[in-house]
């Protein structure tokens, strides 16, 4: 969530978590703006994402460094299988 111009909080990304056959027994998970609409695949279904962008995003606990890594895109989109 974000807040807008009159501090109200409104939907700003969607989360998806996603399968990857490479990075086994890790989430992978993306955000996408929420303009791109909700998506609904079915289960396993290949898909491909529009525009990555992947940061890191540090943070401190006590006297242990952390980082946690955020994936984004513009949209994801069904691969469509031959």
């Amino acid at each position: 969530f974000e807040r807008d111009k009159n501090n109200r909080r409104v939907l700003a990304r969607r989360s998806y978590n996603l399968y990857s056959d490479v990075q086994k027994g890790e989430n992978v998970v993306v955000e996408i703006p929420v303009q791109a609409g909700e998506k609904h695949f079915k289960y396993e279904q290949k898909v491909k994402l529009v525009n990555p962008k992947l940061y890191g995003r540090g943070y401190a606990i006590g006297d242990m460094g952390h980082t946690d890594y955020v994936l984004l895109a513009d949209d994801i989109v069904a691969v469509e299988e031959k």
